[in-house]
Order: structure tokens, then sequence, then C-alpha cells
């Protein structure tokens, strides 16, 4: 499944993500308290985001840089590191953030 066929599948509120995921950096990066609103707010930065020649989506171009995996601890300011220091700053972060809601999932062990 392409990563855009990700983000259309993903339900508005997923119910896995509890409200305690509200204090991760990612919904911090878009400055939201609920589920809810970050994944609205993500949906709308990705929908905004400029497309660049590389690839055919914002979301395709984070994952070509950093892969696919995101979990909801994530730090979009340190991932954004990963990139060229050209395509760094807040709307880049706030990208990273957007993938980290939609597509993130929990960090677990073998022990957990």
């Amino acid at each position: 499944m392409s990563p855009m066929q990700q983000l259309r599948a993903a339900p508005q509120f997923r119910p896995g993500v509890s409200r305690a995921a509200a204090h991760t950096p990612a919904f911090d990066t878009l400055s939201a308290r609920r589920p809810e609103t970050a994944t609205h707010r993500a949906r709308m930065i990705l929908q905004s985001a400029p497309r660049c020649q590389c690839c055919s989506t914002p979301a395709s171009h984070v994952i070509s840089i950093i892969g696919s995996t995101f979990f909801l601890d994530d730090e979009p300011g340190l991932l954004a590191r990963a990139f060229p220091a050209g395509e760094r700053g807040e709307a880049l972060e706030q990208l990273i953030a957007a993938c980290i809601v939609l597509l993130g999932r929990a960090r677990t062990t073998p022990w957990s």
C-alpha cells in the first residue's frame, strides 16, 4: 500500500491511540492536545504541503529519507536532522509530525 493509500485509509480517530498520546512530541509540534485535533491538523498539513520534484507526495518524500516506520514518541525535530540543511525548518517538522500522527504506532519491546 502506498503512503497516500495508507493516509486515506487512516480513520479520523484511531482507537489504539490513547488520550495519553496527546503529550507526544508530534502532538506538541502540531499544537494539539487531542488525537482528533492532531489527526485533522496532520491531514491539513499533508494536503497543503508543497510537492517536490523527486517524490509523488510530501509523505513519500519524508518516507524516502527517514523510512516508513514512525513511532508515536518520535521527535519531529530530531528526525528533521536527517534532511539536507536547506529543507529543515518548522514546516518540515510539522510535516514529519503529521506523518507520525497518521502513520505512527506505539513503540514496543519484546518484554511488553
